[in-house]
């Protein structure tokens, strides 16, 4: 049915808000009536009347518009309440009700919405809420009307159009009910009425659709019937000249039901499906297709689909079990068939455009579409219109998931969630190391030579593709005996030719793999104890891996002996070293360990917890520092959050402090020689931290104060590597995460979220750091932002002293704090250069 057509209105306004309102006046935006009747007053043909606010009223239109222009009642946000809520419209014509809600109290009965011996009147996405109600809309004499998107949670009948009533349009948008009964979702008594468009109709005890005794000529059309397991999906009985087309009906006790002396029942391009809620046992008493009694006789059953879950799928005047029983039976349903998913053939590009009734759109407006995987069959002048209520327009969509196993380095690649629409089954996996897998089934295996991250493709119907990474064992720790593994050394031509120190601005390559117990295959980063020496000039070391360097690695004044734990990647098995002082300087690497694709431990990440303080006898029983040349035993395992066993490495920022003369510190598994690799050096009295990476053997580890004075020792657990921990190191082209100047005393917080991957459960992030500018004395503590400041520290330094220093820290909420336990500002940078994740 056409919309009627509008002509200009004047607007007249209703608003119980007792600030502005008042029945006097007329009724404009700034001073609205206050009660609907008073508008209802105002309004004629061609006048919207605007209803704001919720009212205790019935709304009761007594007066018509006319074809050109219709009386308009826009309720905007308007509600009507109580025992009295309910819309009359009786002997009128040419009236627009849009938007308007009722809420009925336990008081109300009868209709929430009666129309009685009215024309063209249109209700447009009209509600009605209340279980109190016999009808949700009573239609009773009402012709060449519409009910458009109209829903309703009634307790009795959703809408009843009677025998009077003719030509109307019925257009639900969801219609349910919780009651008891045999009240129906529509029930249609009259004459030539269309029920069409239906969003839902779910739930009624009687039927969702009632063509009854003596309708005509009534039109099912494009409905959605989503649960039908309390009643019958769609029934006709005794009615005349009925089509039942293009529905899709999740059938239950019956989905549709042909009855009584019904005649020339036309049942074509329907789908009938299983409930997707559950809970419908498919061996229910009745037929999902049934044909009963006189109705056998002129009742036109074809080109419906019928889910093969369903074992009494028709009824032919008695229960017939399968498709070619009943087609034998009956003669009819030569086109019917059964289907698995609605992408089926069964129910694509098959339908009988020519059936009575069939639209030319699907019941979301949308036009027909030819799938061009599926051969059209179906019949009339659209032979790729499809059956049931929606048009099938989807194309292949690949979607896919990859779940790695550790121990032999498979992955499965699982594509099941893909859908073919229609398509041939084909899939095709390329699993990123130059392997291909084409096959008709989703789920394929894949066993990689070794770890990584790989990205494994799959290819759907040949057209549609979806990516996964498959990331397991990729960084995984293996560490080397302290001193073992001295890889470079200007000064005594180890990783060198010459004991010529780096000149001014040189780099130097060095070749890591293959060498010093380093595999030469299958290793992405390597742990180096950088120390520098013998500086003619001040400056910075820088160590990569190639590609983009960031930030120099380790500061230093001219002669001073500094040490800085670097963990670099490693590009075509070497490591770059640059001088980017004006002077020339000896380097120094010793191995700490490296990150293999393939045997190894995994690291946690723990808050950081002071475990030694040799000056306040924390972890120690007395303040007394080490003695020079002396050694401190420290039992690490079990303690500031590390295991008992099953320790691989321990990761410790330790400061020396209070040192009486220059000197070194060796830091080495207890029960391993004293190697002569340094862990840090310092200037007498001075405060200097490193980071480092130390094996363990038998849960203790050894400090040994290599100067001729004493040394007081601070060490800090930041996490450990063990066969039970989860996390993998990624490497990371080094991202600037923080450069700024931090106030004395003051807490700057960092978000590492710009360098953490999203597709990875990240746990900790690898950060090279460095202070200067200091305007005082002072130390930089870095910490989770989901942990209070710990009593720890990373970086000491003093006035105007620019110092670097390696950090791995826990990313808790991906924000790490950064605290200036100083009284003055000084300007913190820091640099990621990787990050553990969760990969297991």
């Amino acid at each position: 049915m056409a919309a009627p057509a509008h002509a200009a209105t004047t607007q007249v306004y209703v608003d119980n808000n007792p600030a502005k309102c008042s029945d006097s006046g007329a009724g404009t935006a700034t001073q609205p009536f206050c009660t609907i009747a008073a508008g209802l007053a105002a309004v004629g043909p061609g006048m919207q009347l605007n209803i704001y606010g919720q009212f205790a009223e019935h709304l009761t239109i007594a007066k018509s518009g006319t074809p050109e222009q219709p009386i308009t009642i826009y309720a905007n946000g308007g509600v009507l309440t109580g025992a009295n809520a309910g819309l009359t419209i009786d002997g009128q014509h040419d009236i627009v009700v849009r938007n308007l809600a009722i809420n009925g109290s336990s008081a109300a009965t009868g209709a929430a919405v009666a129309l009685t011996n009215s024309t063209r009147i249109t209700l447009d996405s009209t509600t009605v809420v209340g279980t109190v109600w016999a009808y949700g809309y009573r239609l009773t004499g009402v012709t060449d009307s519409s009910l458009l998107r109209v829903s309703a949670y009634a307790g009795g009948t959703g809408i009843a159009v009677d025998s009077t009533s003719a030509r109307d349009i019925i257009e639900p948008w969801l219609l349910s009910s919780t009651q008891a009964g045999s009240a129906a979702g529509v029930s249609v008594l009259g004459s030539q009425i269309t029920v069409r468009n239906t969003y839902a109709i779910r739930t009624f005890y009687g039927a969702q659709i009632d063509v009854g005794p003596g309708a005509t000529d009534t039109v099912v059309v494009n409905n959605r019937i989503p649960d039908a397991k309390r009643g019958v999906g769609i029934r006709v009985k005794d009615a005349t000249g009925t089509v039942i087309t293009n529905n899709t009906v999740a059938g239950c006790l019956a989905a549709i039901r042909v009855e009584g002396n019904a005649t020339g029942t036309s049942v074509q391009n329907n789908v009938v499906r299983a409930p997707a809620s559950g809970g419908c046992d498919p061996a229910e008493a009745d037929a999902e297709i049934g044909v009963y009694g006189a109705a056998v006789g002129s009742t036109t059953v074809d080109y419906n689909s019928l889910a093969k879950v369903f074992t009494r799928p028709y009824a032919w005047g008695t229960f017939i079990r399968t498709l070619a029983d009943f087609q034998a039976a009956s003669g009819q349903g030569a086109h019917d068939r059964t289907f698995t998913t609605t992408d089926d053939p069964a129910v694509v590009d098959s339908a009988n455009s020519a059936a009575p009734g069939a639209p030319d759109t699907d019941a979301n407006g949308a036009t027909r579409v030819d799938n061009e995987y599926i051969a059209n069959s179906g019949a009339g002048p659209i032979d790729y219109a499809d059956r049931g209520a929606e048009e099938y327009t989807q194309v292949p969509t690949a979607r896919l998931t990859v779940t790695t196993r550790r121990a032999d380095l498979q992955v499965t690649a699982d594509a099941s969630a893909s859908t073919l629409a229609g398509a041939p089954a084909t899939y095709e996996f390329t699993f990123g190391d130059g392997t291909t897998v084409t096959q008709s089934t989703p789920v394929a295996t894949h066993t990689y030579a070794r770890g990584g991250i790989w990205n494994v493709t799959v290819k759907v119907a040949g057209v549609s593709t979806a990516q996964a990474s498959a990331s397991f064992l990729n960084g995984v720790y293996q560490p080397v005996d302290v001193g073992t593994a001295r890889v470079l050394d200007t000064r005594s031509k180890i990783g060198v030719t010459t004991t010529t120190p780096l000149a001014a601005r040189q780099t130097l390559t060095l070749p890591i793999l293959g060498r010093n117990g380093v595999p030469a295959a299958d290793v992405h980063s390597v742990a180096l104890n950088v120390t520098v020496l013998s500086g003619t000039a001040a400056g910075s070391l820088t160590v990569y891996g190639g590609g983009t360097s960031g930030a120099p690695n380790i500061h230093w004044v001219a002669g001073r002996v500094v040490a800085n734990l670097v963990t670099v990647p490693v590009t075509d098995g070497k490591v770059v070293f640059t001088n980017n002082s004006s002077g020339t300087v000896h380097v120094v690497a010793d191995l700490a360990g490296y990150y293999t694709y393939n045997a190894g431990s995994l690291f946690t990440a723990t808050n950081p917890v002071r475990v030694l303080n040799t000056a306040t006898k924390t972890g120690v029983s007395t303040t007394t520092p080490i003695a020079p040349k002396g050694t401190l035993t420290f039992q690490l395992a079990g303690v500031g959050g590390v295991p008992a066993s099953d320790v691989a490495a321990v990761v410790l920022n330790v400061t020396a402090f209070a040192g009486t003369s220059t000197g070194s510190l060796n830091i080495t598994p207890n029960g391993k020689p004293l190697l002569p690799v340094n862990a840090l050096s310092w200037v007498a009295g001075a405060s200097t931290p490193n980071l480092v990476i130390v094996p363990m053997t038998n849960g203790k580890i050894n400090f040994y104060n290599g100067s001729t004075g004493t040394v007081h020792v601070v060490a800090d657990v930041f996490g450990y590597f063990s066969a039970s921990s989860n996390n993998v190191f990624v490497t990371e082209q080094p991202t600037s995460v923080l450069n700024t100047t931090v106030a004395g005393k003051a807490t700057v917080a960092a978000n590492v979220s710009g360098v953490l991957r999203d597709e990875y459960a990240v746990r900790a992030v690898v950060l090279n750091t460095t202070v200067s500018a200091g305007a005082s004395d002072g130390w930089l503590t870095v910490h989770p932002n989901d942990a209070a400041v710990p009593g720890t520290s990373n970086l000491n330094w003093v006035t105007g002293e620019t110092v670097g220093n390696s950090i791995i820290v826990r990313t808790g909420n991906r924000i790490v704090n950064f605290v200036n336990g100083s009284s003055g500002k000084v300007t913190v940078r820091a640099d990621a250069v990787g990050y553990f994740v969760n990969g297991v």
